[in-house]
């Protein structure tokens, strides 16, 4: 059976429930037979025992991110009910200008979404959220911003790299802790031999 082991890697991945990419097979030329410039060298998978869904958002050219699109009753659902069933992050970066002077960029645990941003969105009717709180006279937030709602969750500017995730981010939390799930599993695995 042709590609049958590529079928048992799958196999693999899947029962460990583990991230698999599968790349594409290198592809000959018919008249030299050497491999094309364009077809893949990686060998056919990628697989991780560790590995979490990020969605990745930006405002458009008005600075702003309709995330009404991904809240309850947008038009994301199905996007919406992928994050759900196996959870993720959102990376949001919002800009008015260049970074990092005139950007901000957030990884917001997507169940810190759903539990604590949307709720205030839905409260104040906001369908879309701009890089900084807007104020009236009176000194008080007239709409909340990014900076208000996704601060907790805040990337750092590093100039080499660009944004990157500082080591208090609550993202570093939750893949020590997937790390010690994963080495459980692991020593149980090779104590049952």
């Amino acid at each position: 059976m042709r590609k049958k082991a590529e079928l048992r890697v799958r196999n693999i991945a899947n029962h460990y429930g583990w991230f698999k990419h599968k790349y594409g097979d290198v592809r000959y030329c018919i008249h030299c037979h050497m491999p094309l410039p364009k077809s893949e060298n990686a060998p056919d998978f990628y697989i991780a025992p560790i590995g979490t869904w990020v969605e990745a958002k930006n405002n458009d050219s008005t600075g702003t991110w309709k995330c009404g699109e991904i809240m309850e009753g947008g038009a994301r659902k199905n996007q919406r009910e992928f994050l759900d069933k196996n959870g993720g992050w959102l990376f949001i970066e919002l800009a008015d200008g260049n970074a990092p002077k005139n950007a901000d960029a957030y990884l917001v645990p997507w169940a810190s979404w759903k539990t604590d941003i949307e709720p205030i969105l839905n409260e104040n009717d906001m369908k879309s959220i701009r890089r900084l709180t807007t104020y009236n006279k009176d000194g008080m937030v007239r709409r909340p911003g990014a900076d208000f709602l996704l601060e907790a969750y805040q990337l750092k500017w590093e100039s080499k790299t660009g944004w990157i995730i500082p080591g208090k981010h609550t993202f570093w939390k939750v893949y020590r802790s997937k790390l010690k799930e994963q080495l459980i599993f692991v020593n149980q695995e090779i104590a049952n031999g």
